[in-house]
């Protein structure tokens, strides 16, 4: 009779792009991975995360802003976080627990790549620069990081310089 074995399963953190058609030529999927797994891999999010990122228009963009913010206006990167208001709990909104064989759904992040274009521009960085960093913010956003107060924004500014040197040899 053989030995028992357990098996033992790991997951990895699971990053979902949609990447609307406009701009498929213009962002790499793995790119975008890349980034968001060094910056959760770098704030030491649970291995079983999982987020979503779409990059889109200013029209899709400037819709969500209005319907979520009251802001009939395009922006940059909206991050909507699926967690409870304590991050470190790490259980589904609607106090549902995860599995432990689930990934917890952080939320979703949405670049309106338009905008990322016009803001490298006045920044003279490269779009792929741009994009890289409104992602990081997003996800910082998503890992419960905030700039609304000073600290916070101290804080939270400090998180993205970080992430933003352990993603520099992507961007070169």
């Amino acid at each position: 009779m053989p030995p028992f074995r357990a098996v033992i399963l790991f997951r990895h953190m699971e990053i979902n792009v949609i990447v609307k058609p406009p701009f498929k030529k213009l962002v790499s999927t793995p790119f975008l991975k890349k980034i968001a797994s060094k910056t959760l891999k770098a704030q030491a999010a649970d291995p079983n995360s999982e987020l979503g990122i779409v990059i889109t228009g200013q029209e899709e963009i400037k819709d969500l802003n209005l319907k979520y913010r009251g802001l009939d206006e395009p922006t940059d990167v909206l991050s909507f976080y699926m967690l409870e208001e304590n991050p470190e709990n790490l259980t589904a909104a609607d106090d549902f627990p995860t599995p432990p064989d689930e990934n917890i759904h952080l939320g979703e992040v949405i670049i309106s790549y338009p905008q990322a274009e016009l803001q490298a521009t006045a920044a003279s960085h490269s779009v792929s620069h741009e994009i890289a960093f409104l992602l990081i913010h997003g996800v910082l956003h998503l890992l419960g990081y905030d700039h609304h107060e000073v600290v916070a924004e101290a804080v939270m500014k400090s998180h993205q310089d970080i992430a933003m040197k352990h993603i520099r040899e992507i961007l070169e």
